[in-house]
């Protein structure tokens, strides 16, 4: 997406590109590489500067002084709307402003904006405001807004969800396995009693597999975590229980007899 002050030629003003490299959206900020290229008049065809030039942005001033390049920067954005608790759900908002004005001038120059951001498991989305609009919120001319709307992808949002009813699914099994050995007097097996305990152990390590999903207490937590991480608790503690309750020397000794009688049926000679 690129923008230009309309009346006003590339050698007048400085092209300012905007990469975006990273983001920490928990901590509300994203990192971008900022490249600068001047305009025929006001660099060299080397690229160094005919004149002092200072950037004044959102987060800082950044200084480029006269027979210097304007080498590349590193800047931290940082979000004003967004909140991590919404995960998968959660959309943030980042607006940054820039203008670069010449020695002590007090106008700034004409901008030609860019702004590029591909990064797996988020959507990126610019706007550039005009210059109407800026100047309605009190900028000056020639001062640039860029908005970036930031959202987790579709793939990201359904693996989330799949993995949350995967949870539940497996919550109702465990579930009904305690149901059954209660109720309806199925014997109960050392499987079942470790199966429980292994999802136990298995739900936040599969918890962690969904990209960028922040500190445990976000919305997946609540749709498809902490419940059926309940659910499981309580069914193994019941199987477990109804285990050693229904254990008693006197079935193990009949277990033995009947694997003895077993075999010596076996072994009978016709």
């Amino acid at each position: 997406m690129s923008v230009f002050k309309s009346g006003n030629k590339a050698s007048d003003g400085v092209g300012v590109e905007f990469q975006v490299v990273s983001t920490d959206l928990p901590s509300k900020k994203m990192k971008a590489h900022v490249l600068f290229n001047p305009g025929s008049k006001l660099a060299n065809q080397f690229g160094e500067l005919k004149y002092n030039l200072t950037a004044v942005t959102s987060t800082q001033t950044i200084s480029f002084g006269k027979g210097d390049q304007m080498p590349l920067k590193d800047i931290t954005i940082p979000f004003i709307l967004g909140n991590a608790r919404d995960y998968p759900f959660d959309e943030y908002v980042a607006a940054y402003y820039m203008g670069i004005k010449k020695d002590n001038d007090t106008d700034f120059l004409p901008l030609r904006t860019q702004f590029d951001g591909t990064l797996f498991s988020i959507n990126l989305s610019t706007e550039i405001l005009d210059q109407k609009a800026i100047e309605e919120m009190g900028g000056q001319p020639n001062m640039y807004v860029v908005r970036v709307d930031v959202s987790r992808t579709r793939f990201v949002i359904f693996y989330a969800v799949a993995v949350s009813v995967g949870m539940w699914l497996i919550a109702f099994a465990s579930a009904a396995m305690a149901f059954q050995a209660t109720l309806r007097g199925r014997e109960v097996s050392p499987n079942m009693v470790t199966f429980g305990a292994t999802i136990l152990f298995a739900f936040p390590t599969l918890r962690e597999t969904l990209p960028g999903i922040p500190q445990i207490g976000c919305l997946v937590d609540m749709m498809g975590f902490f419940w059926p991480m309940g659910i499981v608790a309580l069914a193994t503690c019941v199987l477990s229980y109804d285990y050693v309750l229904r254990w008693s020397p006197l079935s193990k000794l009949e277990d033995l007899n009947s694997s003895l009688e077993t075999v010596v049926t076996v072994e009978k000679p016709h």
